[in-house]
């Protein structure tokens, strides 16, 4: 279509041209007018055979509009079936998938319930066993300790009940403990001011005086129950007298503890210690606090309310004068 307007439009202003040009033109030979016209006529005809060149490719390219067209139409109808197909594919799988869920998280709930109650089953029963074990553990160490602390107090009650039964004791023992004194009368009251004083004070308050007299020495001995006798010794003067003790307790065959209570600054002649010595419960104080210590200890060890394996206070040779 296009071709044929542009050959009438070329016819057109070939013939316009001719008419418009000036007259020395028509004189022209006829020979070229031909020739154009031949030419013109050849440029038609190539017009004319372009022309049917493009109506083949405009019904090629309009067949293949139609075809890919179709396919387009085919493709889009497919498309939608595959869609259609997919989703109805999702839409059983998500179904499925829900169904199966549901039954699924049911049955996980079931599940768990049951894990759950088992769970809680167990712990109560560890909790009751932990209890049971706490408690008998608790009993078991409190035990232990109410026995411990019972014998723990009971010991110190004994200690306590035999301390203070032994502070009663000595008590006893001090109070009933008889001492023979012999020495000269005025000594004798100035030892009650000052060392006797003191031993009373003490708790040994039987001390019995006298002055020497060997016959009245051995009638009380024989007669009455002393546990201790102290001679007082002053000066070399008093040397007979603490040895015819001796003899007097050795013959006797006493076990009475016999002290002989000097003054610091004296010393006994060898003969005369010698004599002392022989009697196996001598010794001897040169000092008052000497003279406390021995009778207390001597009560305690040598008190005939005593048992004699308590008298294991043993007269020695080792006495300083």
């Amino acid at each position: 279509m296009y071709i044929y307007k542009y050959q009438r439009m070329l016819l057109f202003m070939t013939l316009l041209f001719s008419l418009l040009m000036p007259h020395s033109a028509f004189a022209a030979p006829a020979e070229e007018t031909t020739k154009q016209i031949e030419e013109l006529k050849q440029d038609i005809q190539q017009l004319k055979a372009n022309d049917e060149v493009y109506k083949d490719i405009r019904e090629e390219i309009k067949n293949y509009n139609d075809f890919m067209q179709q396919k387009n139409t085919d493709l889009s109808s497919t498309f939608n079936l595959f869609i259609t197909m997919i989703t109805f594919l999702f839409t059983v799988i998500g179904a499925g998938f829900f169904y199966f869920a549901g039954q699924s998280k049911k049955e996980t709930k079931e599940e768990l319930a049951r894990e759950l109650a088992q769970s809680k089953e167990e712990s109560e029963r560890a909790l009751k066993k932990a209890q049971i074990e706490i408690q008998t553990s608790f009993e078991t160490q409190l035990q232990e300790m109410r026995t411990k602390t019972e014998q723990e107090f009971k010991k110190i009650l004994d200690w306590e009940f035999n301390t203070f039964k032994q502070m009663i004791n000595n008590e006893i023992v001090f109070k009933s403990t008889r001492i023979l004194l012999v020495a000269p009368e005025e000594e004798t009251k100035r030892m009650e001011r000052e060392e006797l004083m003191s031993i009373r004070q003490r708790g040994i308050d039987q001390i019995e005086p006298m002055e020497f007299d060997l016959v009245s020495l051995k009638t009380k001995l024989e007669s009455e129950n002393y546990d201790i006798l102290i001679y007082r010794f002053l000066d070399d003067v008093s040397t007979p007298d603490a040895t015819k003790i001796v003899d007097l307790l050795i013959n006797g065959k006493y076990e009475i503890p016999y002290i002989v209570y000097n003054d610091p600054n004296h010393w006994f002649q060898k003969d005369v210690k010698q004599k002392l010595i022989s009697y196996h419960w001598y010794t001897f104080a040169n000092h008052p606090i000497t003279l406390v210590s021995y009778l207390f200890s001597l009560a305690y060890a040598y008190n005939k309310n005593q048992p004699v394996s308590r008298r294991s206070i043993l007269f020695s040779e080792d006495k300083h004068e």
